[in-house]
């Protein structure tokens, strides 16, 4: 029965059509304010990065075969905060976040330097 049940989870992985192109969501403080100008960056590859703007929003693509499963969120080179991007549970399906048109946000108890 278990070989069975590890056979069907690794088909469902195997099957997904879900491809991740480009990573994006916003950025605000406690007090829903946008938070500007601070970088977005994959954790594995530093170079894959963005800014977000004056809305908090930031979007950056996605590097071919590789996807990220934490960014960074740094103000002035100090990483202030990270993004789980991937979420896998042994009982539940994974689940991607701040990737291709999901609208998430990530706030911040922080203050802007």
């Amino acid at each position: 029965m278990r070989k069975i049940f590890y056979l069907c989870v690794l088909i469902m992985f195997a099957c997904s059509s879900k491809k991740v192109t480009y990573y994006q969501g916003y950025v605000y403080d406690v007090n829903h304010k946008p938070l500007e100008n601070l970088v977005i960056e994959g954790r594995d590859y530093s170079e894959t990065k963005s800014l977000t703007n004056s809305q908090g929003y930031f979007k950056m693509k996605t590097r071919q075969n590789w996807f990220e499963t934490f960014l960074y969120v740094k103000d002035k080179e100090i990483k202030i905060d990270s993004i789980q991007v991937l979420r896998t549970h042994p009982e539940f399906v994974q689940s991607h976040h701040f990737v291709n048109g999901k609208n998430d946000t990530l706030f911040l108890r922080v203050k802007k330097q």
